[in-house]
């Protein structure tokens, strides 16, 4: 089963939603192809120059770096992703930030982001930006920053409040800008869904090894 949902008439964007046809899952919806659905957005977005979003406002703020792997064994295991992410303060000196500006937060190693009640990582960089300390928060895409919506729009709104800027390996994102507001509430969307159906992947492995006797 197909549905749309069309956010604007000047928007091309679209939701694809369909039924998975493993028994398990038959009944949750499965987003795909988001590069194809969030293109557009992005094209929209890329016409302001992040050299022009980035003012001396934020400059004079910090730069806040989240790390995050959501397991210890990933943190053990899969080393090139946790230095991929820390290499990311390079990002920000990119964008302008001197590297003694720039603050790195990797309590939340080994965490899951399915929640922020248990992240002490992510709690401090909400109450910092809530004390209008932080310019810019910086991750290697929105998963690493929350796997629920609820945090991840509570960051978005926070954020906008105080005219803190978000960025990701590619891309700068101003919350306060409609397009960019737009894109990252559909990488927030995209990054529970992940979760969800990788939970759904588990319980229906451990489901079959249960029928096996195993």
């Amino acid at each position: 089963m197909t549905h749309h949902l069309i956010p604007t008439p000047r928007s091309a964007i679209h939701l694809t939603l369909l039924r998975s046809p493993s028994p398990e899952t038959e009944a949750v919806p499965i987003v795909l192809d988001l590069d194809r659905r969030i293109q557009f957005a992005q094209r929209l977005a890329a016409l302001t120059l992040p050299s022009s979003k980035i003012t001396t406002i934020h400059l004079a703020k910090l730069a806040y770096l989240y790390i995050r792997q959501s397991s210890l064994g990933q943190v053990l295991h899969h080393r090139e992703s946790t230095d991929m992410q820390y290499q990311l303060v390079e990002r920000a000196t990119q964008l302008g930030w001197p590297s003694d500006r720039v603050q790195v937060i990797d309590e939340d190693l080994g965490k899951s982001g399915a929640s922020a009640e248990h992240r002490s990582g992510f709690q401090y960089l909400m109450t910092e930006i809530g004390l209008d300390r932080v310019g810019l928060v910086l991750s290697l895409d929105a998963s690493r920053l929350a796997r629920n919506n609820s945090d991840w729009y509570r960051l978005i709104e926070l954020c906008s409040m105080v005219g803190t800027l978000i960025a990701d390996s590619e891309q700068l994102y101003e919350p306060r800008l409609y397009h960019d507001r737009l894109i990252l509430g559909l990488s927030g969307m995209m990054s529970e869904a992940e979760l969800h159906n990788l939970r759904l992947r588990l319980q229906a492995g451990a489901r079959h090894k249960a029928e096996r006797g195993e």
